[in-house]
């Protein structure tokens, strides 16, 4: 499960450089249809992940996700609100492949590693059912807001 991991997470890590690399960071905060992610939103949201990825990895308490600027309801908000979509792009680079090195010395056991945050309890309550969500499904929904503002931007297909 863990080569899965790192080779599902290194296509990611690929994909949102591909999704983000081309955009000129002066339209990255527009909303092409109200309501919707933009990239400048997307890797905020996201770059808040790694730590709790490694704080599962690590058998580490950590802060609800939630209750971070860019968590869960937030809204997308204009470029003043974030950082320049290339810090943005180079943090979520530079917090994947913490994830990935983390991983990679990592053994099987640690996907016994119980999960701390008590919201997550009855869905993730452990590393093997935390990690999958979050490196892959919760990641990829978010890829494919960009990749559908990309298109909505009339921006060809990364």
């Amino acid at each position: 499960m863990l080569d899965g991991l790192i080779y599902c997470y290194e296509r990611n890590l690929d994909y949102m450089t591909r999704l983000c690399g081309d955009v000129d960071p002066g339209i990255a905060d527009r909303q092409v249809v109200a309501g919707m992610n933009h990239p400048l939103w997307v890797l905020s949201h996201l770059n808040i992940y790694h730590d709790v990825m490694l704080s599962i990895l690590e058998n580490r308490e950590f802060p609800d996700p939630k209750d971070s600027a860019y968590g869960m309801g937030s809204l997308p908000q204009g470029a003043s609100a974030y950082r320049d979509l290339r810090q943005l792009l180079a943090d979520y680079t530079q917090g994947a492949r913490r994830v990935l090195e983390r991983l990679r010395s990592s053994t099987p056991a640690v996907l016994a590693n119980p999960v701390s945050l008590p919201r997550w309890q009855n869905r993730m309550p452990i590393a093997g059912k935390a990690l999958p969500y979050l490196m892959l499904v919760h990641e990829n929904q978010h890829m494919g807001q960009i990749s559908a503002w990309r298109r909505a931007m009339q921006l060809p297909p990364a």
